[in-house]
């Protein structure tokens, strides 16, 4: 592990409830911030100083990936504005070519766009995921098919958007969830589409990522993805857990080979409303 101490000077810190001159840190742990002569006194011999021109401060910085979302967004009807983007009837046309019988599970900009109204007339379910990965819309055979109605009250950390006329189809946070029977229908839960996806991964270059917020269905998938493709980049993934769910069940069960390039270390959970 890393021990040498560095000093941070000449820009501006932030500590969180106030200002401060310097920041001194040793290894990966910040052990001294506050004045620049009392930190100073603090430095072991041997510390190297960094003058820097910018603003130090402090978060939880994580570089992760939205696994379960990235493949969703590449096999569903894409919904994003774009000038050379063929007209909604062909990329619908097509996706029916590709995925015949399923529900449309599309990606959009919710709060940029109108929704379709190739998607508020059809008598097929659709779900139109927000790129935000905050927020869904669902048509009216798609509510019905999970029975939702203006009588259903608002998840523990999710809203139902609601008007005069009952609800509006969009979802926000944790409600989203709700649709989750629609979208188990969809291309991004079938196994034989993630391997690909593992493998352009690693053709990026990439050789460790974190995957954050993951279902027990999408870890499911991922294991089996590793096990199928060799190339795949280590991943570590962090189950997602909203209050209220049930506890994880120990994943792979007995007997099942745990992939060396994969494994759970952590969980994400949301308990404060932050995202409700």
């Amino acid at each position: 592990m890393d021990t040498e101490t560095h000093l941070w000077v000449g820009g501006r810190v932030w500590t969180g409830s106030g200002r401060a001159e310097v920041l001194l840190t040793e290894g990966e742990r910040i052990t001294a911030v506050g004045s620049e002569p009392r930190v100073r006194s603090r430095a072991p011999s041997g510390t190297e100083t960094h003058r820097f021109d910018g603003l130090l401060l402090p978060g939880l910085v994580d570089a992760h990936l939205h696994l379960g979302d990235l493949l969703a967004r590449r096999l569903s009807l894409d919904l994003i504005p774009r000038t050379d983007a063929p007209p909604l009837p062909e990329r619908l046309a097509e996706y029916d070519r590709r995925y015949p019988g399923r529900p449309v599970i599309a990606f959009g900009a919710l709060f940029e766009s109108p929704i379709p109204a190739l998607a508020r007339d059809d008598s097929r379910p659709w779900v139109i995921l927000d790129r935000s990965g905050h927020a869904a819309w669902a048509n009216r055979p798609a509510l019905r098919s999970v029975g939702l109605d203006a009588r259903r009250p608002d998840p523990p950390g999710g809203r139902l958007g609601r008007g005069a006329g009952g609800l509006t189809g969009h979802l926000y946070d944790a409600a989203v969830s709700l649709l989750d029977p629609v979208r188990a229908a969809g291309p991004s839960r079938e196994a034989t589409a993630w391997p690909a996806l593992m493998a352009e991964l690693a053709g990026l270059g990439l050789t460790l990522l974190g995957g954050m917020g993951v279902e027990p269905w999408e870890e499911t998938a991922i294991r089996e993805a590793v096990r199928r493709e060799p190339r795949s980049p280590q991943i570590r993934t962090f189950r997602r857990w909203l209050h209220g769910d049930p506890p994880w069940t120990a994943l792979p069960p007995p007997g099942v080979e745990r992939p060396a390039n994969g494994r759970a270390i952590g969980v994400k959970a949301f308990l404060d409303g932050a995202f409700g």
